[in-house]
């Protein structure tokens, strides 16, 4: 482990709060404005709203009232609680925010992630879809190449999961099995609950659609994939004429199997990965179902930065 003088801790500590600012920066130039989130959410609701979520992992607390509570594991969903009953038709909203999330883990205790996100409500879909990716592109430029940004839309599975009609515990099983990449149990799960080999081969042409967008279309002859399907792939194919023309130096994938523990995301959806890092450094996506939770849908979208990851990405060379 390094070990730092005065001075150079100093140093070190002067290049992170440069890099937040930089972030805050970047935000505010966008025409994002600061918001600061609730730090508790109801626990029925919470258990509601992400049901494949294990619950033992969350933190909870007894209010003064003898409601249970959650100390808060999720910024988008405590935004939109804050913000959806709220609003008026027509309305646009861009917040920025910088703040910390809690979980309990089995033999650690709390964790606390620190992080720093965006988010649009009410915005044009298709609009904030593009500017959205190309904030990420361009925050993870600080990284200086180092980010792989992984993009999907969850129409794909959406579409395939509807035809093929599964029995809850089987739907939950297979996503689990597709969100951790597992070939061989997904090909396991589609046997035992005796799938038509003809949807077999659907899922799994989505399970093997991961790389460059150019090799996509041509291994995966996007053309015969089920009617369903066709808009999602359209989608994607516009945005990625528009990032292709933005930074250069993000590398990016596209992944048509792309699962999220978060079940509130409904289209564009997105990862970024770090080499030698298990976790996504960003992720992010488009939420209609969770603002329908609330009260009205509206469209929106966001993401958000593991800081801790992110800032420790950005000290390497200091």
């Amino acid at each position: 482990m390094a070990t730092y003088g005065l001075q150079d801790t100093l140093a070190r500590q002067r290049k992170k709060y440069d890099t937040l600012m930089r972030l805050e920066h970047q935000a505010v130039a966008a025409g994002y404005v600061l918001f600061d989130p609730d730090f508790f959410e109801p626990y029925d609701r919470y258990h509601a709203i992400h049901g494949r979520l294990p619950h033992r992992d969350v933190v909870k607390v007894i209010s003064p009232t003898g409601d249970l509570l959650v100390l808060r594991p999720d910024v988008t969903t405590s935004l939109s609680r804050q913000v959806i009953p709220a609003w008026q038709a027509g309305e646009e909203l861009k917040v920025f925010y910088r703040t910390s999330v809690f979980h309990q883990k089995v033999g650690r205790g709390i964790v606390v992630t620190r992080q720093f996100g965006l988010e649009w409500f009410g915005g044009a879909e298709q609009e904030a879809d593009h500017e959205m990716l190309h904030l990420a592109q361009a925050l993870l430029a600080d990284l200086n190449g180092e980010a792989l940004l992984e993009i999907g839309d969850t129409a794909f599975l959406d579409a395939w999961l509807k035809e093929a009609a599964l029995d809850e515990t089987t739907h939950v099983l297979l996503l689990e099995a597709l969100e951790d990449k597992n070939r061989r149990a997904c090909l396991n799960i589609l046997k035992a609950a005796a799938v038509e080999t003809s949807m077999q081969d659907v899922l799994m042409r989505l399970f093997d659609g991961q790389g460059a967008f150019t090799e996509l279309e041509t291994t995966l002859d996007p053309d015969l994939l089920p009617p369903s399907m066709q808009p999602a792939w359209q989608r994607l194919k516009a945005l990625e004429t528009v990032l292709a023309k933005g930074d250069a130096m993000t590398r990016r994938v596209y992944d048509l199997a792309m699962v999220s523990p978060q079940n509130y995301y409904d289209g564009l959806i997105f990862k970024a990965y770090l080499e030698g890092v298990a976790v996504p450094v960003l992720r992010g996506g488009r939420y209609h179902p969770l603002t329908r939770r609330f009260g009205r849908e509206i469209p929106a979208i966001g993401l958000s930065i593991d800081l801790d990851t992110w800032l420790e990405a950005v000290m390497r060379d200091a």
